[in-house]
């Protein structure tokens, strides 16, 4: 997991009142032998995170998301809630899915980035880059 003060290198927001955060790859590994890390296709931040009310102001006031094309399962983390892991692996297969497109609010460039709302200021973030 990164720090609180390193989630500002890629989102706009203030300092989270909490936040739970890791940069993740796919694919993830070899399964050689040599056991390093193969060629990093996407690159995923994924986040869950409490914000003040005008940080997730913020977010509400950036459009919807309307693409529909789900979260692959391996960037769906263990140390995420049950409730976190539905939502991420649900919004985006449900014609009602609420999610926010944060893409303007990303400090660089992302395949997509949204924001999932939960409950009272609580958030999953969840930012895709094509590895170059």
């Amino acid at each position: 997991m990164l720090t609180t003060a390193s989630l500002a290198q890629y989102i706009r927001l203030g300092p989270p009142k909490a936040t739970r955060f890791e940069l993740a790859t796919l694919p993830e590994g070899n399964t050689g032998d040599n056991s390093l890390p193969g060629p990093t296709d996407y690159v995923a931040l994924i986040a869950a995170v409490t914000l003040s009310p005008s940080d997730s102001k913020r977010i509400i006031d950036q459009p919807r998301y309307t693409e529909r094309q789900p979260i692959p399962d391996a960037f769906i983390r263990a140390w995420l809630s049950d409730s976190e892991s539905v939502a991420l692996s649900n919004v985006f297969s449900q014609a009602d899915g609420l999610a926010y497109d944060v893409s303007r609010l990303a400090t660089r460039p992302t395949k997509r980035a949204v924001a999932i709302p939960m409950d009272a200021g609580h958030w999953v973030l969840y930012l895709e880059y094509v590895a170059s």
